[in-house]
């Protein structure tokens, strides 16, 4: 893949290390002298989860936009992912889907299905990035807070802990994660609270892998299992690098899961899709469960912060944390270091500003499919939009329709991995097949807001 050659900026530093991070320092290199990368941790040098990413023990599945995306920012990611021991399938005939209780019907569609473990992913590019000349990746370095210019209108560099000397930038950007300080530092300066959107969700989620005991699940690659009204538990399995698997389970609205494996055998089978059982019964467990609580999705928005300084940013998690249980942090996260590529093809000035209406247009899709699907849940608490009935009764029909219909569920996995948007699902050729009776169509496709579509 070509870089961009442009006239060169001076330094940007990037806080946090990890996918996020990591793809925005490979775009910032195209654009700067040198871009550094300051993480917390001590870097594996091997593919293994990390105290940074505590999440990075559940399952994590790379949505088909995302897996093309990071290859088109990282050439030769998918080669890499392989070479390593991971396998590609195709993302709706290798992978079992439920959706509201009906299996999705399974078909060729051309969508890639990466499956390499989280941890697999980012040492991936991690690698890819710290052989670019100009970027340098430090581990083992804390960043306490931000360094602004006089007036206060620009930050200038970090602080970092145990240092006499803050380090100089050009540009920053917090790619800290769910436990991004941005709020903490902008409000040492003085500003306001940062504006949030959130769902409570009470999520927990117990994880654990297993190795192949030969063939499984009819030699496809995975299965899902999402909650929906009625159903509070949702589960994910998927293949992971050299013949392991992943098996994650959720409880919602403060259920948790069980951690012993007969325990999660019996809640395995409580789940619509009976793909998460005959892992857990029939593979071999390694290593120990590994717990996680998620309280709930947050979105912040800096672009809406009043007297928020220039050359600063705010990307990944750090700037949206959506429920994981979607799948679509990874997917993001690429997302958001294509928008910056692009808004720095016009230069830095107002670069906050444009970038932060970029990350919203990114965000705006991802972000209203998750929580409209969310807050079906009566228990989920968050601002709930006016229900539309005829949108809501389109949306079911389409739900029912995957299961028997090729051409909805391939619509339908489409937008779900972000290839497509939600309106694409509103299409004449779709709507055709959705007629029900006591569905207004019509209706639901003059408004052709479908946000509620995942599950």
């Amino acid at each position: 893949m070509s870089h961009v050659t442009r006239e060169r900026n001076g330094q940007a530093v990037v806080v946090g290390g990890s996918l996020a991070g990591l793809l925005a320092a490979r775009v910032l290199s195209d654009v700067y002298e040198q871009v550094v990368v300051l993480d917390r941790d001590v870097l594996p040098e091997r593919p293994v989860p990390r105290r940074g990413v505590p999440q990075g023990r559940q399952a994590h599945g790379l949505l088909a936009r995302g897996a093309m995306t990071i290859e088109s920012l990282i050439g030769g990611f998918e080669s890499d992912v392989v070479a390593a021991g991971a396998s590609i399938g195709d993302a709706a005939n290798d992978i079992r889907w439920y959706l509201d209780g009906r299996p999705i019907l399974a078909q060729e569609s051309g969508l890639p299905a990466v499956m390499a473990g989280r941890a697999l992913v980012e040492h991936v590019v991690r690698q890819r990035v710290a052989a670019i000349a100009n970027v340098r990746i430090v581990d083992a370095t804390e960043v306490t807070g931000l360094r602004v210019s006089g007036d206060g209108s620009l930050v200038t560099g970090v602080r970092l802990a145990g240092a006499d000397r803050p380090v100089d930038a050009d540009l920053v950007v917090d790619a800290g994660g769910r436990g991004s300080r941005s709020p903490r530092w902008l409000a040492d300066l003085g500003l306001p609270e940062v504006p949030r959107e959130t769902v409570e969700l009470g999520l927990s989620s117990v994880s654990r892998h297993f190795r192949s005991r030969g063939r499984h699940l009819d030699g496809r690659l995975g299965g899902n299992s999402p909650a929906h009204p009625g159903q509070p538990h949702s589960g994910l399995v998927l293949a992971e690098e050299n013949d392991t698997w992943v098996v994650s389970m959720n409880g919602w609205f403060s259920e948790t899961p069980p951690t012993d494996l007969a325990g999660m055998l019996a809640y395995a089978g409580t789940l619509d899709n009976p793909d998460l059982a005959e892992i857990i019964r029939d593979a071999e467990p390694i290593g120990e469960p590994a717990f996680m609580r998620f309280p709930h999705a947050v979105r912040r928005r800096y672009a809406d912060l009043a007297g928020r300084p220039g050359n600063y940013l705010v990307a990944g998690d750090a700037l949206c944390s959506l429920s994981y249980v979607y799948g679509q942090g990874m997917t993001v996260a690429a997302l958001q270091a294509q928008a910056l590529a692009e808004v720095l093809r016009a230069g830095t000035d107002k670069l906050g500003d444009r970038f932060f209406a970029a990350a919203d247009a990114v965000l705006d899709g991802p972000w209203a499919a998750a929580t409209s699907n969310d807050l079906r849940f009566p228990q989920a608490v968050g601002v709930r939009r006016p229900v539309d009935p005829a949108q809501a009764a389109y949306l079911g029909a389409v739900r029912a329709a995957t299961a028997t219909d090729p051409d909805v569920a391939r619509a339908f996995l489409r937008v779900f991995h972000l290839v497509d948007p939600a309106s694409a699902l509103a299409a004449p050729e779709i709507a055709a097949r959705i007629r029900r009776p006591g569905v207004n169509v019509s209706s639901a496709l003059r408004r052709r807001r479908l946000d509620g579509i995942k599950s």
